[in-house]
């Protein structure tokens, strides 16, 4: 997240440097408390948030805006002693109610593309999409949204006999 900070920050001072001169409404917010609750998620029993060391934040939330263009990010980090099945199907159902669900684990992903995203735009440039890094021994991802400009994302990690996973919300408008 902290590598984010850095360009997003640059983008912001050109963004607002633009929007004095032409009068456009500009501005960058940083949050450092999220709530699956804003992210239209439910909180899984017994999760407890996840920081990798005493300065990383368990959430993080960015909204940077200039005239049309917008950006939205909401990330929000766990850990559960509970095992990678049973917190993955929590979340895979959760992630149901906004559409298909993208399961990383399943696709190849040269080939995984979701039908919304598909439908959405014909270009599999703005297809919603599993990575190479999404498929890895002890790890799921599941994303639900139209493109990769607009989705819900749910990462898990095995971690010991428990999972450590990530929940990220993504509204990008052009």
């Amino acid at each position: 997240m902290k590598s984010l900070l850095v360009p997003l920050i640059c983008a912001t001072a050109l963004l607002a440097g633009a929007a004095r001169a032409d009068g456009i409404n500009a501005g960058l917010e940083i949050q450092d408390k999220v709530s699956l609750a804003d992210m239209g998620l439910p909180a899984y029993p017994g999760a407890v948030p996840q920081r990798e060391d005493s300065d990383d934040k368990a959430s993080f939330g960015l909204n940077l805006w200039g005239g049309s263009f917008g950006i939205k990010l909401q990330v929000l980090k766990f850990h559960s002693d509970d095992g990678l099945d049973k917190v993955s199907d929590f979340y895979r159902g959760a992630l149901a109610r906004y559409g298909k669900v993208l399961d990383c684990s399943l696709t190849l992903p040269e080939d995984a593309s979701s039908e919304a995203g598909a439908k959405a735009g014909e270009n599999r440039k703005l297809a919603l999409r599993c990575d190479r890094e999404d498929r890895k021994d002890g790890k799921r991802v599941y994303k639900v949204g139209t493109d990769k400009n607009h989705f819900r994302l749910v990462s898990l990690q095995r971690e010991g006999r428990g999972v450590n996973f990530q929940v990220v919300h993504l509204a990008v408008n052009d």
